[in-house]
């Protein structure tokens, strides 16, 4: 960005009005890249309820909010994993692993993710708990 920024100073007529033109192109830009950046990272949401789990988050281009019961958990993944499910469904769960630490994901019988939270004992125990059909596997 700011070397496309030198660079349109200098190719320009005149320099003069295209460097404030740009400084405050930029000053409008930058705050909105971070406000971006910060959504997406919270931009996906798990919330657990009496007899279901609802998840809530950003994938693709679309907002899908799920509604998952407990006994559709068959496999509860535990250790040091990266998470399955990300914001966006971008490639950075190794990004958030070492951002975040160890996750839980929870699977279904196909082996498909249902929803992935960040590890905690309450959360783990809630599952152990909620998910009588599942079954714990330890990944190191």
């Amino acid at each position: 960005m700011a070397g496309g920024f030198i660079y349109i100073t200098f190719c320009s007529t005149d320099p003069a009005v295209a460097a404030p033109l740009l400084a405050s192109v930029w000053l409008f830009l930058f705050p909105g890249m971070t406000f971006f950046c910060h959504r997406t990272v919270k931009s996906y949401w798990v919330f657990f309820q009496e007899h279901t789990v609802l998840r809530h988050g950003s994938y693709g281009y679309f907002t899908q909010k799920k509604i998952i019961p407990y006994e559709k958990a068959t496999y509860i993944l535990i250790g040091n994993l990266p998470p399955f499910l990300t914001p966006g469904n971008t490639n950075s769960s190794d990004w958030y692993h070492k951002k975040f630490g160890n996750y839980i994901n929870v699977l279904d019988q196909n082996k498909l993710c249902l929803f992935t939270v960040r590890y905690s004992e309450s959360i783990l125990k809630l599952l152990l708990e909620k998910c009588s059909n599942a079954h714990v596997i330890t990944v190191e």
